[in-house]
């Protein structure tokens, strides 16, 4: 944690109530001056909740999930790459 872009996003788990505190606490307009990603704005979103003992998080090897990145039904014509988690 507290690494910009540190929080891979495209598979995560959050409670409502703490994803909605945090999209209502992103600074938009910071984000777009300092170039901050999503993932960035998260990993800053976590690390105060942790530094606050706010919540827990749980760091997990595997969900035992999979999905398909540039498969038929996103890309048609292109190549499946099965990502697994």
């Amino acid at each position: 944690m507290g690494v910009p872009g540190g929080v891979f996003t495209a598979c995560f788990a959050i409670r409502n109530k703490y994803l909605l505190e945090w999209l209502e606490t992103i600074d938009y307009v910071t984000m777009e001056r300092e170039m901050i990603t999503l993932e960035g704005e998260f990993d800053f979103y976590i690390s105060r909740k942790l530094k606050q003992k706010a919540f827990k998080v749980y760091l997990v090897n595997e969900l035992g999930m999979k999905y398909n990145l540039l498969g038929s039904t996103t890309a048609p014509g292109h190549p499946e790459e099965i990502i697994f988690f």
